[in-house]
């Protein structure tokens, strides 16, 4: 039996795939949730299975909703670049390639390195259709062994032999602070000044803080916090709100001048992280992510 997909089913499921939730994927492709549920129930229905758990709670995606969904991306695509080739046609400029890149990366990556090499990549005329996936450490190690992703940017090196790990850029640790804040007038900070501070720390539990943990612990320093945060983006606008200072990598510091956020050296001992590029060596990669991951790296030098 041939099955026939709409296209705007498959957009909806995609949308509740990457922003893992019914009510901002149903935002993404502008409709009610409900007219969004009810693509996906007809989705089900045409392939005969079922795509997500569903509580009155929570979702989760099944095995076999996992699997569908490199499958998705390809007809989405596939209907896209009919498309524009059509529009070339009528327009007169012919066929104009057509393709998607797909990233996972962690928050701090997407602040400063990854936009700086998107705009690279788009400058050199690549006409590619980017889509970067906002995960934690250990879920984009996940998005490119499922195959949702291309390539994932993170700092924890995997351990499974589907996937490797390629260091691209060594960063550091630092504390983030309004520029009339006292610890600013001093060159670099120690661990040890900061204990008694309004300290914003990244939340127990996440790959940042494993870091942070573990290199003091070796040190015998133990530090208390005021808050404790999963996202670098929310410690920022507490620290630009004037609520306290934040450890945070240097990576995610805002480089614009207009920012009013500074930021010190931590020392005593001196605790980084390599971040890299995780990806499938048995999957070549299109000449698309080779060029991305050639401005990524070129972006990754000119930090150092």
């Amino acid at each position: 039996m041939r099955i026939k997909f709409d296209l705007m089913d498959l957009q909806s499921f995609l949308a509740v795939c990457e922003t893992g939730s019914f009510q901002r994927a149903a935002s993404e492709v502008n409709i009610s949730q409900s007219a969004l549920t009810r693509r996906i129930q007809k989705l089900e229905r045409n392939l005969g299975v079922q795509l997500f758990e569903r509580t009155t709670r929570t979702f989760n995606m099944t095995l076999a909703g996992k699997s569908f969904v490199k499958r998705a991306q390809s007809i989405v695509d596939e209907a896209l670049a009919t498309q524009q080739f059509m529009v070339g046609e009528g327009t007169g400029e012919g066929f104009l390639p057509y393709r998607s890149l797909t990233i996972a990366a962690i928050p701090t990556a997407t602040q400063n390195m990854v936009p700086k090499a998107i705009e690279k990549f788009q400058s050199k005329g690549q006409r590619v259709i980017l889509r970067i996936l906002d995960h934690f450490a250990n879920d984009v190690a996940q998005a490119v062994l499922d195959g949702e992703a291309d390539f994932g940017i993170s700092f924890i090196p995997v351990s499974t032999p589907e996937l490797q790990f390629q260091g691209l850029v060594e960063d550091r640790f630092v504390l983030a602070m309004l520029a009339s804040h006292d610890l600013y007038k001093k060159e670099v900070v120690r661990w040890q000044d900061i204990d008694n501070q309004n300290l914003i720390l990244p939340a127990k539990g996440t790959g940042n803080r494993m870091v942070i943990d573990e290199a003091l612990a070796r040190e015998k320093i133990s530090l208390n916090s005021a808050f404790e945060v999963r996202q670098s983006a929310t410690n920022l606008g507490l620290v630009e709100a004037g609520i306290g200072v934040a450890v945070l990598p240097e990576i995610a510091i805002p480089q614009s001048e207009r920012s009013a956020i500074r930021f010190r050296p931590l020392v005593n001992p001196v605790v980084t992280r390599m971040i890299g590029i995780i990806s499938q060596p048995q999957r070549p990669n299109t000449e698309a992510a080779d060029y991305f991951l050639q401005c990524l790296s070129e972006e990754a030098n000119l930090g150092r």
